[in-house]
């Protein structure tokens, strides 16, 4: 027969008190005393969230633009934190003023990347439990290209986020100023109007481009038309050549279709392009720089004093 001490701890004195067992336990960190601090360290607590565009506090986030979530609560240091976007690329903790992080506000920061209803999903980085997931919504991007000074005088333009690259390059230009003061230098009757490349005042010596971003690489979208009204970019014979420099048409011009990136179309000011139209019919100078095609110089300029993404 087994010795039925086995089945008891080694402190075990048949006939001890429950005082003197309980005295045991204690000393073995059974009981008493305060409880260690969990292995994962404080835990975040999220009061309120609020997503704008950057620099605003109220304004719809934009697409091609950076994107600022707000978090107010305790704890919320970053090594406590994962905060994820899949619609939103180059996500990064706030660090300098004016969306400097602490412990009890934290800001994170990423560039829009899809239209539609985009979300911030904040977890507990101990565990991965969600805190927090705050959601907004995208529209479709527009432009505004005001001409001459004069308010009354612009195009309005819906650019398809379908040609994705095309549509976040055209937005760097107009968000960085670049087209304030160039001018539509090119018009071909009943074919195309360019612009983008050059800084009035333009007249018959050739002018000199304004420096640029990277060229980017052509993107032919299925769907995506040379019909009238709409925008595509400019580029030379190399088909990865696009930079600033954008056409609209002024006409269907279906042979350019497959070889020039469309990526948007006007949606106000139609009647600008059409026949009569203050663009489609400005007055025309024939310059030495410009192609042999019917193409002339606008003049006086057409000069887009302000390009802006409305939203």
């Amino acid at each position: 027969m087994n010795d039925f001490r086995s089945l008891f701890p080694s402190w075990f004195v048949p006939g001890a008190t429950a005082a003197a067992a309980v005295s045991l336990l204690a000393a073995c960190g059974g009981g008493g005393g305060s409880d260690p601090t969990p292995p994962f360290g404080p835990s975040p607590t999220i009061s309120a969230s609020a997503v704008a565009l950057e620099g605003t506090t109220n304004i719809q986030p934009q697409f091609g633009r950076r994107v600022v979530l707000t978090l107010t609560g305790t704890e919320l240091a970053a090594g406590n934190l994962n905060v994820s976007n899949a619609a939103c690329s180059g996500l990064e903790r706030g660090s300098a003023a004016p969306y400097e992080s602490g412990a009890t506000t934290a800001y994170y920061l990423c560039t829009v990347n899809a239209i539609g209803t985009g979300r911030f999903d904040v977890r507990r980085a101990s565990d991965g439990l969600t805190l927090r997931s705050s959601e907004y919504t995208v529209p479709e991007p527009q432009v505004r290209l005001e001409f001459n000074n004069d308010p009354t005088f612009f195009l309005q333009l819906t650019l398809d986020t379908r040609a994705a690259n095309t549509v976040r390059n055209f937005l760097d230009y107009v968000n960085a100023g670049f087209y304030n003061q160039t001018v539509i230098h090119r018009l071909t009757p009943g074919f195309v109007a360019q612009g983008g490349g050059y800084t009035g005042p333009v007249g018959a010596a050739s002018p000199t481009l304004k420096p640029t971003r990277a060229a980017i690489a052509l993107e032919i979208v299925p769907g995506l038309l040379n019909t009238t009204g709409s925008i595509a970019m400019a580029r030379t014979s190399a088909p990865n050549s696009a930079t600033s420099q954008f056409f609209l048409n002024l006409a269907n011009n279906t042979p350019l279709d497959g070889a020039y990136a469309v990526f948007g179309r006007v949606t106000t000011g139609a009647g600008l392009l059409g026949p009569g139209g203050a663009i489609a019919s400005a007055p025309c100078t024939v310059v030495s720089w410009l192609p042999a095609d019917g193409s002339c110089l606008p003049t006086p300029n057409l000069v887009i004093t302000s390009a802006t993404q409305l939203r």
